[in-house]
């Protein structure tokens, strides 16, 4: 698989992404907006702030679609999702076979 620079999988199925940092990339971007709020309030008030942010705070927002599905269906048995939405709310969103090996499609809204 040309291009493809980690995969993992179920026995069953064909290789799924590994995924993205997500904490990391959230807890950046939840960081950078307390910092250029802090910095607008020490322009406004001239007293400056601690800022802090909490990895898995900031990413818990994001597993709504998932969690939903967790707690929508038997907590013991959630069900396996593979590369599709967490939440099954999104198609195509999936990684799909092609002649020369896969190709990840994701789309979220029907201008994709």
């Amino acid at each position: 698989m040309a291009g493809v620079m980690s995969v993992t999988g179920y026995p069953d199925r064909p290789p799924v992404k590994a995924g993205p940092a997500i904490c990391d990339f959230f807890g950046g971007v939840h960081l950078y907006g307390a910092v250029m709020t802090a910095l607008v309030e020490r322009g406004i008030t001239n007293e400056g702030r601690l800022v802090e942010v909490s990895m898995q705070e900031a990413v818990y927002a994001s597993l709504s679609s998932n969690l939903g599905l967790f707690m929508g269906d038997d907590p013991q048995t959630p069900m396996r999702t593979g590369n599709r939405h967490g939440g099954l709310a999104e198609a195509p969103y999936n990684v799909y076979p092609t002649s020369d090996g896969y190709i990840a499609i994701i789309c979220v809204g029907e201008t994709h």
